[in-house]
């Protein structure tokens, strides 16, 4: 089979990488500690559980904080594949033995290939051994039998997020130096797998453990990306000529500055560069539409889910033409009120923003995406609750329409080269650097900031502050 798929050769490299743990002691007993011992003291911290929770008619609760324990059985053990996966390039360079692999006839996505199964399958057997210890121990202790389609998917979940620990591990090994400034880089790892473990425990918890296929779906995206990006960015010459990670701050500036003052020929100058690069964004931009519609649609269809209180459902007509006629009459007694309502709106857009450039630029743009949904699925929400109170959905339309009108275009171009931006590091130019194309679309997305997004934020706080509440106050009568 492993001859048929070409994987042959990749399979001499993994082969090796997994004796090589195998005999190390000092990562085998710590393996098996986990696999074994960590098992067993949750399945005695569960039985603990089941008897106290019950004692107090809790055993719902219970039920719920034995599969979470399984999670983490199964979590620990995939941990340990970080430290083998981080040494995989910069220790074998450490060690002096990175030369005679880089030497052999393999290609670089073989080499790549293998260092990534070899560096996963001894923690991967070891996550797989502890669930089953901590499943079989529980029968035994505590008479509990977990349902086997939560085990199946714990096991996939597992297997998937070690997938992503380990490609993630690899591409930083490849691109560092030392064991050490791979161990630091770990933190980049570790932060986002710990809120991600979080979140499944709270889904388990919360009795909804069906929606844990999702994270799996979302995982083996990210795992390919990586994993992609990994092959990519391979390069043998540059592992054996790369002595020290240097941070050249100058060239980095000089990059983004280049970049950022770059003009187009004829009268627009820097603004024509600045448009052009935003056709050139013409997919994304159509994406990020489409993203809007479905925003308010699932906003719109969440509104029956999670209705207001029937009172408030009945008085919000009313409700909303009264504050609007509150904030007309302390604009009109203080002009001051006016300006600093815009100010605040404004600083509130820059800072939702600047929020959604850094989780963008860390999740490949897609958590960019998820914050730009978010108000849109909060205006449809509120067209469903008019829609639930007897009034028409449109009725939402004067509140956000007059301003809208100008704050739309400016969220979908910031958003869009946020995600141009995150997404970089996915799909790279043949023969450019990392660093170079990263800072020059960072350089892209401060040109749209300041050059277009930010007029745009202006006017439509402006709006917003004088025009939106007339608009509201004339429909309402």
């Amino acid at each position: 089979m492993i001859r048929r798929l070409g994987l042959e050769l990749p399979w001499i490299i993994a082969r090796r990488e997994i004796l090589d743990t195998l005999r190390d002691w000092r990562q085998v007993v710590p393996m098996a500690l986990l696999a074994v011992g960590f098992p067993l003291l949750m399945d005695y911290s569960a039985k603990q559980a089941l008897d106290f929770v019950g004692r107090y008619g809790g055993e719902v609760m219970g039920e719920r904080f034995v599969p979470f324990l399984l999670l983490i059985v199964g979590f620990f053990p995939v941990s340990a594949s970080l430290y083998t996966a981080l040494s995989a390039f910069a220790g074998e360079k450490e060690s002096k033995s990175l030369e005679p692999l880089l030497a052999t006839p393999l290609a670089d996505w073989q080499l790549y290939v293998g260092k990534f199964v070899g560096t996963m399958v001894p923690p991967l057997i070891a996550a797989y051994l502890a669930m089953t210890v901590y499943t079989v121990g529980l029968t035994v202790l505590a008479d509990w039998h977990i349902p086997t389609s939560l085990l199946v998917l714990v096991v996939v979940l597992a297997t998937v997020q070690a997938a992503v620990m380990v490609a993630v591990a690899v591409v930083i090994s490849s691109q560092t130096t030392s064991v050490r400034a791979a161990s630091m880089l770990a933190s980049f790892i570790i932060l986002p797998v710990g809120a991600l473990i979080m979140a499944e425990s709270f889904v388990i918890i919360s009795a909804t453990p069906e929606w844990l296929w999702g994270f799996v779906v979302g995982l083996l995206l990210v795992a390919a990306i990586f994993i992609r990006m990994g092959i990519h960015m391979f390069d043998r010459e540059e592992l054996l000529i790369r002595d020290i990670d240097r941070l050249d701050l100058k060239k980095g500036w000089r990059i983004f500055w280049a970049r950022f003052r770059a003009r187009a020929p004829g009268r627009l100058g820097w603004w024509g560069f600045t448009l052009r690069r935003v056709l050139e964004w013409r997919l994304p931009l159509v994406l990020l539409l489409g993203v809007w519609l479905c925003a308010l649609a699932v906003g719109y269809q969440q509104a029956a889910r999670f209705a207001f209180p029937p009172e408030m459902l009945a008085n919000m007509p009313l409700i909303a033409s009264q504050n609007i006629d509150l904030l007309r009459q302390g604009t009109a007694e203080d002009p001051r009120i006016a300006g600093a309502l815009s100010g605040l709106i404004l600083f509130h857009n820059l800072r939702a923003i600047l929020i959604q450039a850094v989780v963008g630029v860390f999740s490949f743009g897609v958590v960019a995406v998820m914050v730009y949904m978010l108000p849109w699925g909060l205006v449809g929400y509120l067209a469903g609750q008019f829609a639930l109170s007897g009034v028409s959905p449109l009725s939402v339309a004067p509140f956000i329409v007059p301003h809208g009108l100008i704050e739309l275009p400016a969220l979908l171009l910031v958003s869009t080269a946020i995600f141009h931006w995150g997404a970089t590091t996915i799909a790279l130019p043949p023969g450019r650097g990392l660093a170079e194309v990263w800072l020059e679309a960072a350089a892209d997305f401060a040109r749209v900031l300041l050059g277009l997004t930010l007029p745009l934020l202006v006017v439509a706080a402006l709006v917003e502050t004088l025009v939106t509440p007339a608009v509201i106050a004339w429909f309402f009568g």
